[in-house]
């Protein structure tokens, strides 16, 4: 039996669009799990159990705050695991249709709809990207990727091996999930869809916190255009495993396409060395 959580975090100046976000995703989901940094108490509109407090917890997490659950402290004992984000407009089949997706595939791939190709030599996080998969556009089929939106993944414990440790920088966890895709071989895929399927609530232009526009300044760009360069020894287009699937004989994806992007990291990231945000 499928057991679906929902992990996201959030801050006091969303908690107009995160209610949003709540009545859009409770439906769909068998436990909604929101990370409250810096709240004061509990919005009104979440129950208990279903919200924690940052001061109660690990401290102000930033968007890694969605990753807390991942290590099932509460033993849930889920089959799927979806990371979305606070300021997303997420249709009612959200839910269905990527479970639907992931499942096609045995599980053997992270899931989501906002993604992008990196183009190499990586000289920029923000500029350097070949093809851009945005969520609130059309695709007519399926994208293998190097980067995943985690506003948009799904994944199990089967499919890849983390923790809420593998995720030691702010507001960095779309990069540090690919990172960790990449260093175990698997694939992400952007799966398709009509346009405007998902839409934007709180439009990227808007005044107050947004992960990208802070990224865009120098030296958070820089930060993280380091670690795209020097996070993995190679960054890979794996291939869609629903390919091998359907012939009835899934084998692990090779490793065709590689890009050197710099050496290994051979010593654990350190936060004070990437200026993480």
């Amino acid at each position: 039996m499928p057991i679906i959580v929902a992990g996201m975090a959030t801050m006091p100046s969303r908690v107009n669009y995160l209610e949003q976000v709540v009545q859009a995703i409770r439906p769909q989901v068998d436990f909604l799990r929101v990370y409250l940094n810096g709240f004061d108490e509990v919005p009104d509109f979440l129950d208990p159990e279903e919200a924690l407090l940052s001061e109660q917890a690990d401290g102000d997490l930033g968007a890694e705050g969605k990753f807390y659950w991942v290590d099932d402290p509460e033993c849930l004992d889920y089959t799927h695991y979806l990371t979305i984000d606070d300021d997303i407009g997420y249709p009612h089949d959200y839910v269905e249709r990527l479970v639907d997706e992931f499942d096609r595939r045995d599980g053997k791939a992270i899931i989501g709809v906002h993604g992008s190709e990196f183009s190499f030599p990586i000289e920029s996080f923000v500029d350097s990207r070949a093809q851009r998969y945005r969520y609130y556009e059309g695709l007519e089929q399926p994208e293998p990727v190097h980067i995943l939106g985690t506003a948009t993944t799904l994944f199990s414990r089967e499919t890849l091996d983390i923790s809420l440790h593998d995720f030691p920088l702010r507001n960095t966890s779309d990069l540090q999930l690919a990172i960790a895709a990449q260093n175990q071989g698997v694939p992400m895929i952007a799966i398709p869809r009509d346009p405007e399927w998902m839409t934007e609530l709180r439009s990227w232009k808007e005044n107050g916190f947004s992960i990208w526009g802070v990224t865009k300044g120098a030296g958070k760009s820089q930060a993280k255009t380091e670690l795209a360069q020097n996070g993995v020894d190679e960054w890979v287009l794996f291939d869609d495993p629903i390919k091998t699937i359907q012939s009835g004989d899934y084998v692990k994806p090779n490793r065709p396409g590689v890009v050197k992007t710099g050496p290994a990291i051979r010593e654990p990231i350190s936060r004070d060395s990437l200026f993480p945000i």
